[in-house]
């Protein structure tokens, strides 16, 4: 049986250029090697919005994912009304988090460092799971670090594709 799961939020690894780290695509096979120490039991599972009809680039992207063996969960893209759009994806990650507890995982890696993770990630302590949570250095959560037994910042982990990305590329960075 399988005992860890990881769960990337690909709203938040989509946005290295937000935060000083242009040119930066992240080689998320890569990540997941390193993440589970090549364990090839671990179990990952990409959580990406996709818009009504999705580009190509992301098309082949969410495939090439699936053929090395990721789960690809998506939302829709809401539609913009006024400035406020809800393309959240965290609901669904937290309640898949909660199930893969509920059905015995051990340990589970949260590839995300946003705030918002924290409460569920307190109550994963209090069921004595282990918690890894990785992120970009400049916006991993001081909460997050303080709850998980193993932080990784994604720029130590050596898993950046040496390619200078552009918006056709790469879908992501619109």
């Amino acid at each position: 049986m399988r005992d860890h799961k990881i769960f990337v939020d690909g709203n938040y690894t989509f946005r290295p250029h937000e935060l000083g780290l242009n040119n930066k695509l992240i080689d998320y096979v890569k990540l997941v090697d390193v993440i589970s120490g090549g364990d090839t039991e671990a179990k990952a599972i990409f959580y990406s919005c996709v818009e009504e009809t999705p580009k190509s680039k992301q098309i082949d992207f969410l495939h090439m994912l699936r053929r090395n063996g990721f789960q690809v969960k998506t939302k829709k893209l809401a539609p913009r009304i006024s400035d406020v759009v809800n393309n959240d994806l965290k609901p669904l990650i937290i309640t898949d988090i909660m199930a893969a507890v509920m059905n015995g995982i051990k340990k589970i890696t949260l590839v995300s460092g946003d705030q918002e993770y924290a409460y569920v990630l307190q109550k994963l302590v209090d069921m004595d799971v282990i918690i890894h949570v990785v992120g970009f250095e400049k916006s991993i959560s001081p909460k997050l670090i303080d709850l998980s037994d193993f932080t990784l910042k994604i720029e130590d982990a050596g898993v950046y594709i040496d390619k200078k990305p552009t918006s056709e590329e790469n879908p992501f960075l619109r």
